[in-house]
């Protein structure tokens, strides 16, 4: 049995962990409702944009903290300025850490009804253009989502021109301009100021290659090694390794001719 002492120590232990911010639980489970408390959200929210901060975030720590308040905060009738703040947070730092399974339904489902500036409004919906675009090649989607929010956007803003650049990525891979795409793609590689733009072109990228290479095995039978090389802007190794082409001398075949 547990002498008093013992007992007031791990009372204490307990009290101490549960006025820590990561200690909220979720609304939806129903065993913690402190979050309910506008004064306890501040208080989580503060604590997540510290998290942001660091030279390392914590990826788990802060999108669960940032589910923690959009379940709070559901019951809300209408986006006021703290659940704007809230939701716009979210889907920033969801993308960054590539976690579309917090920004995805928020860009299709609140997006709409969130008050944004004009670069606000072009980023977010350009995100959704590239992420319909590229992670299940939702084309038809995508151009919808274009000419729903391009004339709310002011021509030859900085929001207009991010959406139209995300369209145009679009367009390249439905015209099949995949080249063009590849390119890109390379500069996104080398540019940290492009690192957004390419977690969204990673999720198609091995999509693209795959049509890439098919259309080569319908149209061709050898190619030269550094045209393939200029066209994908890859090691030409990583590119054929999944395929039936062959390194030959400086060529690559793509398909045996027929001989009668």
């Amino acid at each position: 049995m547990a002498t008093e002492e013992q007992l007031k120590r791990r009372r204490e232990r307990f009290s101490k962990e549960s006025s820590k911010p990561s200690s909220y639980g979720l609304v939806s489970r129903g065993d913690d409702l402190r979050l309910k408390d506008e004064k306890e959200r501040k208080k989580l929210f503060s604590h997540i944009k510290k998290l942001c901060g660091e030279k390392s975030p914590p990826k788990d720590e802060i999108l669960l903290g940032l589910r923690k308040l959009r379940e709070a905060i559901l019951d809300k009738q209408t986006v006021d300025n703290e659940a704007n703040e809230i939701y716009v947070f979210s889907i920033q730092e969801a993308v960054k850490f590539g976690h579309y399974q917090t920004y995805l339904p928020l860009l299709l489902n609140v997006l709409k009804a969130l008050k944004l500036d004009n670069d606000q409004l072009g980023q977010f919906s350009s995100y959704l253009v590239l992420h319909l675009t590229h992670f299940n090649q939702e084309y038809q989607k995508a151009i919808r989502v274009y000419f729903d929010y391009r004339d709310q956007l002011t021509i030859n803003s900085y929001g207009r021109q991010q959406l139209n650049h995300s369209f145009e990525l679009a367009r390249l891979l439905i015209l099949q301009r995949y080249d063009q795409w590849f390119r890109y793609y390379h500069e996104c590689q080398h540019n940290p100021k492009l690192s957004i733009e390419l977690l969204f072109l990673k999720m198609g990228y091995h999509q693209v290659v795959s049509h890439a290479v098919t259309i080569f095995n319908r149209s061709y039978f050898i190619l030269p090694a550094q045209y393939l090389q200029d066209y994908f802007q890859a090691d030409l190794n990583e590119v054929i390794k999944d395929t039936s082409w062959r390194v030959q001398n400086d060529s690559i075949v793509i398909r045996e001719r027929n001989r009668q």
